[in-house]
């Protein structure tokens, strides 16, 4: 007889580390689902966020251009009435 309950001790063991078994694997999928969902999310926010700050800069350079261009105007604008001498002894 205790070579009956040893064989069915085993196999209830076997049964149950199979189980754990396939239970590793599935969370084991799950987690690496799981990461490359974090990933994609992660990378599609850091290419937002430097599309925004391009955009950003973007707008800042033009407006730094903007703001040349039209200093460039009034110091052309303050110098039109100017009178040049030459040769003034």
């Amino acid at each position: 007889m205790d070579q009956v309950l040893q064989k069915e001790v085993t196999g209830r063991i076997n049964r149950f580390s199979d189980k754990i078994d396939d239970s590793v694997k599935e969370i084991r999928v799950e987690i690496k689902e799981e990461i490359e969902e974090i990933k994609t999310s992660f990378v599609d926010r850091m290419k937002e966020e430097m599309e925004k700050s391009l955009g950003n800069m973007a707008t800042e350079i033009e407006t730094f251009k903007t703001n040349i261009i039209e200093q460039e105007q009034r110091d052309k604008e303050s110098r039109r009435n100017n009178v040049i001498l030459y040769k003034v002894t």
